[in-house]
C-alpha cells in the first residue's frame, strides 16, 4: 500500500510515533497489510478477476479517524479503499484498463455495509461531506 493512499482518509499521524495500548511492534506491519489487502481484494473484484470476495482482516478500520487511532483501528481500511477507486485521477494502470472496457473510469458509489455492533464513527466521518 502507497502513503498516498492513507492519505486519503488520513493526515500523517500515524507516522509520528503516537504510543497507546493497542500500538505494538508489528501494529503499523499488520495495520498496512490488513488495508493492502483490502484494497487488492477489491481491485481484482473490479478488474473481474474475482466475482466476488470477503476480507477477513485485523486490525478492523472503522473507528479509525482521519488524525488518530480509535477503537482499536489504526487506518480506515474500507474508507482508503473507497476513496482510492472513487478518485478518477488515481485509479491506477491495471483497473484503468479493466474498467475503460466498460466505459467507465471510476466507480461513482460504493456501498460500505459495516455490520459490527456499534457505530463505525471513523467511516462515517471519512465520506460525511461527500454527496455521492
Amino acid at each position: 500500500m502507497v502513503v498516498s493512499d492513507q492519505q486519503l482518509v488520513h493526515t500523517p499521524f500515524v507516522s509520528s510515533g503516537y504510543w497507546s495500548p493497542c500500538v505494538l511492534l508489528y501494529t503499523w506491519l499488520c495495520a498496512t497489510l490488513a488495508a493492502g489487502s483490502v484494497k487488492h481484494l477489491t481491485e481484482l473484484i473490479i478488474t473481474n478477476q474475482l466475482s466476488n470476495g470477503l476480507a477477513l482482516i485485523r486490525p478492523p478500520g472503522h473507528h479509525a479517524m482521519r488524525s488518530e487511532a480509535c477503537g482499536y483501528c489504526i487506518f480506515n481500511n474500507i474508507a482508503i479503499t473507497a476513496a482510492k477507486f472513487l478518485q478518477p485521477s488515481d485509479v491506477n494502470t491495471v483497473t484503468k484498463k479493466s474498467i475503460n472496457k466498460h466505459n467507465l473510469t471510476y466507480l461513482q458509489r460504493i456501498l460500505i455495509i459495516d455490520w459490527d455492533v456499534h457505530h463505525g464513527q471513523g467511516t462515517q466521518y471519512a465520506f460525511y461531506n461527500d454527496n455521492r
